[in-house]
């Protein structure tokens, strides 16, 4: 499958009918509520134990970001590593 591409509105035309926007809202809001019990649980401030300074919550934009990744690696063939 081959996309012709102009720009990153075009790119988003292709995902968005397999990402309704409530769906993106419910996993970004699940993934923030998710990292902030596990921030709670650890044993020292998290920028001592994480590699980043500090949690930034994940917003749409990123998820999307995020997904549209995971979508076109699975489209996208490249050569196995044998």
């Amino acid at each position: 499958m081959q996309f012709t591409v102009e720009n990153e509105t075009d790119v988003m035309s292709y995902f968005d009918p397999y990402s309704p926007p409530e769906f993106i809202e419910i996993v970004v809001v699940q993934t923030n509520l998710y990292a902030q019990k596990q921030i709670v649980k650890m044993p020292c401030p998290v920028a001592k134990c994480a590699l980043s300074e500090e949690w930034k919550p994940v917003t749409v934009i990123k998820m999307k970001k995020l997904l549209g990744l995971i979508f076109v690696t699975g489209i996208v063939r490249k050569p196995k590593l044998e």
